[in-house]
């Protein structure tokens, strides 16, 4: 016989014939992609069509990744549940002039609208409510959450300062009370006035996630006037080196004590004029004692409750502190 003994054949139509044998670079252009390539080879070893391939071994141990997928129309776009509830919160705050932006905190991009829609799409699931019902139920729940925080926030700050921070109940742990030294020692070193934004943020979010166990969903509250300030009393509690904050009239009467004391400055730096001692004293007594008249005028702006004594000394500190010499009282009669 003209065949190789070792080569198989198949008997078709009653005579004895060669199988194809498939090359081990080209027999793969009859396998269509459709079709795993593997599966497709084994089909036709096993119907006698063709030889086993020296490659199918390898390529049951190690297959080919599979073709990629051809989209018909374009990859298709993926909508979340909460994706509606999303866009109408957003446009609410934005009607409201809220802008709730994400912000990274924890370890990662976190977002308020995001948690409310998910809290919303939670409600209506689990609980069966409407979309208004759950909106108005998840706001509910903000503004309660905000409230449990300040009060928590001022609450801590107010047993510090009876009970000191050693009783308090986070220093039990040992973790804690080693940052807390740590801590302490870098005040020792450098006031925290003079320490850089990034670590004056750093020690905030120690506070508030050591002290007062804080998520993130009450950490970004701190963004608010009212937070900041009731931190900063609480800040003070726990490491009495750091100043506490100045109360709303007070700031107010050091901000423009400050202005005034900048702007005297510069007119003298632009006057280039040698201040006389004696002067420039009389100038710091009547700004010390006008910050004291303009703090009392802020946390007492109803005149007429003031008692006489401080009716007259305040007018007495003007006709003598504020008016030219040529129109006090008694001026004309002296000349």
């Amino acid at each position: 016989s003209h065949y190789h003994s070792g080569r198989a054949a198949a008997y078709r139509g009653g005579r004895r014939v060669p199988l194809p044998t498939m090359s081990r670079f080209t027999g793969m252009r009859h396998v269509h992609l459709n079709e795993g390539i593997i599966t497709r080879t084994e089909k036709l070893v096993r119907a006698g069509l063709c030889e086993e391939p020296s490659w199918l071994k390898a390529f049951k141990v190690h297959p080919p990744p599979p073709p990629p997928l051809k989209a018909r129309k374009g990859v298709p776009k993926i909508v979340f549940p909460t994706d509606k509830l999303f866009g109408i919160r957003e446009a609410r705050q934005r009607q409201m002039g809220v802008r709730q932006e994400p912000f990274y905190a924890h370890g990662e991009m976190q977002s308020a609208t995001l948690m409310f829609a998910q809290r919303q799409w939670d409600l209506m699931a689990k609980h069966n409510m409407s979309e208004y019902e759950a909106y108005e139920s998840v706001e509910k729940e903000m503004v309660s959450l905000k409230a449990k925080a300040l009060t928590q926030l001022e609450g801590l700050a107010t047993n510090l300062k009876v009970n000191g921070t050693a009783k308090a109940s986070f220093m039990s742990a040992p973790k804690a009370a080693d940052q807390m030294a740590k801590w302490q020692v870098r005040l020792e070193a450098q006031p925290w006035a003079e320490w850089e934004l990034g670590q004056q943020v750093m020690l905030d979010h120690w506070i508030c996630t050591v002290a007062l166990e804080w998520g993130w969903e009450q950490e970004r509250y701190l963004r608010d006037e009212e937070f900041e300030y009731a931190l900063g009393v609480l800040r003070h509690a726990i490491f009495p080196d750091i100043a506490p904050p100045l109360d709303e009239a007070a700031a107010a009467a050091a901000a423009e004590v400050s202005a005034m004391e900048e702007m005297t400055t510069s007119m003298e730096a632009a006057l280039e004029v040698e201040v006389d001692p004696a002067l420039e004293e009389q100038v710091n007594e009547w700004y010390s004692e006008f910050g004291s008249w303009q703090t009392k005028v802020y946390q007492t702006p109803d005149f007429s409750t003031w008692r006489d004594s401080e009716k007259d000394a305040l007018d007495q500190w003007i006709l003598t502190k504020c008016l030219p010499k040529q129109a006090a009282p008694g001026a004309g009669a002296g000349a």
